[in-house]
């Protein structure tokens, strides 16, 4: 199968396997549609350091902050789901001592039943679409950024790890962590715009 690239009105042949191919054009692709929704408006959030980043700090963080975001909503449905197991299982206990209902036990578990699945469900495709998130971060990383750059965006964003415990996984000082996680944002930042924009 022959994958063609064109880039800047000029078309050319990708080398590799399909599959690596493949994997290059949706990482592309995905990369334009960021591209899109960051200058369809999104204004910068008033975050933690924003003030001191550059225009290709802040394009990374939002790019590489969005699995953390995924991660605390997952999380979030997680916590929901185990509720409503609960739920389930203490749905079967009657009192007599309340006026009656009109509905019956079997009614009430057959719909809690159908809503803890369908958020099983839910939360099955979320974690599918953060691990896709994660092998896209990854993969960027890779080609953007230097060993040690790489090292400490994927401990920090990819295993959403603290400043603290990436200085401890790499040994170094976590002033370093800051230093590197700066100069790294900086080259993705940079790489990302040249990729959008080529």
């Amino acid at each position: 199968m022959k994958i063609f690239w064109v880039k800047n009105n000029n078309i050319r042949e990708l080398s590799g396997t399909a599959e690596q191919n493949i994997r290059k054009a949706l990482i592309y692709l995905r990369l334009q549609v960021f591209r899109l929704n960051y200058l369809r408006g999104t204004k910068r959030n008033k975050m933690k350091g924003s003030a001191n980043m550059t225009d290709q700090q802040h394009a990374a963080y939002i790019y590489l902050n969005r699995i953390g975001k995924l991660n605390q909503k997952i999380n979030m449905l997680e916590q929901r789901y185990e509720q409503m197991r609960e739920s389930a299982m203490n749905a079967g206990a009657l009192r007599y001592d309340k006026d009656p209902v009109q509905c019956s036990p079997e009614d009430k578990l057959s719909r809690i039943v159908c809503d803890y699945l369908t958020l099983n469900d839910h939360i099955n495709e979320e974690i599918d679409r953060l691990a896709a998130m994660k092998v896209d971060a990854v993969g960027v990383i890779r080609i953007a950024c230097g060993e040690s750059e790489q090292r400490v965006l994927i401990e920090r964003y990819v295993y959403i790890q603290s400043v603290k415990a990436v200085a401890s996984v790499i040994n170094i000082q976590p002033r370093s962590v800051f230093r590197i996680q700066s100069r790294a944002l900086q080259q993705l930042g940079e790489y990302l715009s040249k990729e959008s924009c080529g």
